[in-house]
């Protein structure tokens, strides 16, 4: 008869350290003006979208993010305008 053992695996995660909070930050607000200038300029299509993002200094998650949720915007949700509050949204955790 074989015995089967458990353990139980607890785990801490660290703070971010200062270089990483500065980089989260400056990578939120590259993404929030990426989003600002794609939905300014009338994106309608991934495509289009995809032209405004790519200059950006972003990873490729976050531009494809962009080249979603922006067509969206304008169409599904028929927006007329971003404001501060709904970016409010756009938040990194220290885990990405």
């Amino acid at each position: 008869m074989s015995q089967t053992v458990m353990k139980t695996l607890q785990a801490t995660l660290a703070p971010p350290t200062r270089h990483k909070e500065r980089k989260l930050r400056e990578t939120l607000s590259t993404y929030r003006e990426a989003l600002r200038e794609a939905f300014d300029a009338g994106c309608a299509t991934m495509s289009a979208t995809n032209d405004i993002v790519t200059p950006y200094d972003l990873n490729y998650h976050s531009k494809n993010a962009l080249k979603s949720y922006v067509p969206k915007l304008h169409g599904t949700y028929d927006a007329d305008e971003i404001t501060a509050i709904s970016m409010s949204w756009v938040q990194f955790s220290p885990l990405c």
